[in-house]
């Protein structure tokens, strides 16, 4: 009694908004000591759908990095370095932000050799020499002082270079009182005498 008709229906699976994955590289921050330093790797922060996860792309690119100098490495982690691979998601966005190595530069650590100690008035100026940390940091000395006998202060500085970081030390050090040359009369004003010492200095009383 009736006539009926079929008709064929159909059903579309349609992705959700664009999905958001969050990535971010990892990131090592060492000292310079000679050696080569390196990082890689990344994590996945985030990811906005729940029903993605990071099985449904995959990693193309090379999450590696390492220097040996003191500064900044990027490990150079970019967006089209993930792909996606889950068909059921058309919109796929990776929000990337790149790892990197960071190398300080090392403190210097240098010692004054030998002791600037023990000259005396007079004599040619020693010149001292010093040793830096890994033996690569040259430095140089202000001018030695010129005068009498008494204590003094060096200033002794290194510059900064691309694996050392500059300081500046002082050190401090004596100038003796030298002995009286043979003959000369005692002059207390002559650095090499001691006016407090009887057997140095002048007695009025005694007739020339």
């Amino acid at each position: 009694n009736y006539d009926v008709t079929i008709v064929t229906g159909k059903i579309a699976v349609v992705s959700p908004d664009a999905v958001v994955v969050t990535i971010t590289g990892h990131v090592a921050s060492v000292t310079y000591d000679g050696t080569k330093k390196s990082v890689s790797g990344y994590d996945v922060v985030s990811i906005s759908d729940p029903l993605y996860t990071a099985a449904d792309f995959k990693f193309v690119g090379q999450s590696v990095t390492n220097g040996t100098n003191a500064g900044t490495y990027p490990m150079g982690l970019k967006s089209s370095d993930f792909v996606n691979t889950n068909a059921n998601f058309s919109s796929v966005v990776f929000n990337v932000t790149d790892g990197r190595l960071v190398i300080a530069q090392a403190a210097n650590a240098w010692t004054v050799e030998p002791a600037i100690e023990g000259w005396t008035y007079g004599e040619t100026a020693k010149t001292p020499v010093g040793a830096a940390k890994f033996g690569t940091v040259t430095f140089a000395y202000s001018p030695m002082p010129v005068g009498a006998a008494g204590d003094y202060t060096m200033t002794a500085t290194v510059a900064a270079t691309a694996n050392y970081t500059g300081l500046s030390k002082t050190v401090d050090f004596t100038i003796a009182k030298g002995a009286l040359p043979p003959g000369d009369d005692p002059d207390p004003t002559d650095p090499g005498v001691d006016p407090d010492d009887p057997g140095q200095r002048e007695d009025p009383a005694i007739p020339f």
